[in-house]
């Protein structure tokens, strides 16, 4: 009947064309041409009382046959509704069948009932609906309707494509999208999603598709359509497509936008959005200015993806991530932040350094250590200003420059930046040693192996003096240190260390015998 079978096994090869800026097309057979053509293989000697369609016999009476207006040739209404669909001409005669004819027969499937008379019934009706030419009764629920949309997603049945569009408000039929139910459209949306990036980006109906996901991205009045538009949109939209990023950009300053559509909006900018493209950082950048802490997680992690250090697309950003670090009031914002700053700034680079100093006078302890991570990233080996803002950050009892754990990160830092021997980076660490915090004072003790050299005098005068400090951990790590940093020949240090090992603190004997041998 002029029909083509697919890989789906039921689907049939789609026609598909583009009219007047609307999204279109037709099975094989609907053209007025092949129409024609068809007219002229008229099927001759089929006896009156069997189906040209099936070939079997036309019992049942009229509440399973259809007689066909005009030339009055009589069909089962199944076997006349599926052969319609294939092509809108009687199967005997290839005369015309009217559009009115056509929605008879789907309208008495659906009185008639059954699931194969209603899946039919509205099959008929989605094709004639596609071409402008059919109205749904009011008597169809959306429950068929959203099963029928489904069953053409399912089966990869892309000469729906047309008919769902309608569903949409798209098409020749022009019908309100208002009057459908917001089901309805989702579903709509959900199969245009699963159908259309089967096609080529060449495929004439593609841009069309694209125009109307925009659009229900846009204008729809319903939460759950919109976020249903969006993420068709970012399943079949090429990358990289300016007017993408401006829709997402339009959904997130649009007012009705809830906190649920701006984060899906970003996610699909997310997926869509190149490497060093300004638009769309500029776009994620608004993003993060979000009041839902949801929709910034899903900026940040876009800026992330699209920041490439060094390049000038990045560097234009640069000013605006320090602005943020500094100036915002929220404290997560802030860190996201001082984090791509480290994604955009190269090492030694002095902007992002100068950015995240500022950012560790910061009130709050998280936002500190966002600067301090940054920083760490950015300074050089062997930086003595970088040193010496370590050595600042750890003194104790300076809680607006370094809170405990600030002050751990601070130490922990020093052998990465200080090269051995730093009197600066040791001076800072043997003060630490004496730290209120117990994780600072181990920190310390590790550190001071790291930037002291063997023999240290200053070091090793200094360790020996915290083996007499009222409390027992600064002893025991003192004591660790000593074996490390002091020389093999110091007597003084050998002297203490036997007198420890010599006394009567059992823990002090063990690390003071440890220290002793280090020093043999």
């Amino acid at each position: 009947m002029g029909a083509s079978q697919s890989n789906s096994g039921t689907a049939r090869t789609p026609l598909m064309y583009c009219v007047q800026g609307e999204v279109t097309g037709a099975p094989y057979g609907h053209g007025a041409e092949t129409n024609q053509a068809l007219r002229g293989n008229q099927v001759e000697h089929v006896e009156p009382d069997v189906c040209a369609v099936c070939l079997s016999g036309l019992s049942g009476g009229p509440a399973t046959t259809f007689s066909v207006p005009g030339c009055g040739h009589k069909f089962h209404t199944l076997c006349i509704a599926s052969a319609l669909q294939a092509c809108q001409l009687c199967p005997l005669c290839r005369g015309d069948v009217a559009n009115g004819v056509c929605t008879d027969i789907a309208q008495r499937l659906l009185a008639e009932g059954g699931g194969g008379c209603s899946v039919l019934a509205l099959e008929l009706l989605m094709d004639l609906r596609s071409r402008g030419q059919a109205r749904l009764d009011g008597e169809v629920l959306d429950d068929e309707i959203i099963d029928a949309i489904r069953r053409a997603s399912k089966q990869g049945d892309a000469t729906k494509i047309p008919a769902i569009a309608v569903f949409l408000g798209k098409g020749p039929g022009n019908m309100n999208k208002a009057k459908q139910s917001p089901e309805v459209r989702v579903a709509a949306l959900e199969a245009l999603r699963a159908l259309v990036p089967a096609f080529s980006s060449t495929w004439f109906g593609f841009q069309e598709v694209l125009t109307l996901l925009r659009g229900q991205c846009l204008e729809d009045n319903n939460k759950e359509v919109r976020i249903a538009a969006l993420r068709a949109l970012r399943e079949v939209c090429p990358k990289g497509e300016e007017i993408d990023t401006m829709t997402v950009r339009r959904v997130l300053e649009d007012p009705t936008s809830d906190s649920d559509v701006r984060q899906e909006a970003t996610e699909t900018l997310r997926v869509l959005a190149e490497k060093n493209d300004p638009r769309s950082a500029r776009t994620a950048l608004a993003a993060l200015l979000d009041k839902d802490a949801g929709v910034r997680s899903v900026a940040l992690s876009t800026l992330r993806s699209l920041c490439v250090r060094g390049s000038a697309e990045s560097n234009a950003l640069m000013s605006d991530f320090a602005k943020l670090a500094v100036e915002h009031q929220e404290v997560d914002v802030r860190c996201a932040a001082l984090e791509l700053i480290g994604h955009a700034e190269v090492e030694g680079g002095m902007f992002g350094i100068a950015a995240c100093s500022m950012a560790l006078q910061d009130r709050e302890e998280e936002v500190q250590l966002a600067a301090l991570a940054v920083l760490r990233r950015l300074w050089k080996r062997g930086d003595t200003e970088a040193v010496g803002t370590l050595a600042t950050l750890s003194v104790a009892g300076n809680d607006s420059l370094g809170r405990a754990q600030v002050r751990c990160e601070a130490v922990r830092t020093l052998p990465r930046i200080a090269i051995r021997p730093d009197a600066r980076a040791s001076s800072a660490a043997l003060a630490a040693l004496a730290d209120a915090d117990s994780s600072v004072r181990v920190e310390a003790a590790q550190t001071l192996k790291q930037v002291c050299e063997r023999g240290d005098k200053e070091v090793s005068m200094r360790l020996l003096a915290y083996l007499s400090h009222s409390d027992t951990e600064v002893q025991r790590l003192a004591l660790e240190t000593l074996g490390t940093v002091a020389s093999r020949e110091d007597f003084a240090v050998k002297s203490m260390l036997k007198k420890l090992i010599d006394g009567g603190d059992t823990d002090l004997q063990m690390l003071a015998e440890g220290a002793m041998r280090q020093l043999r």
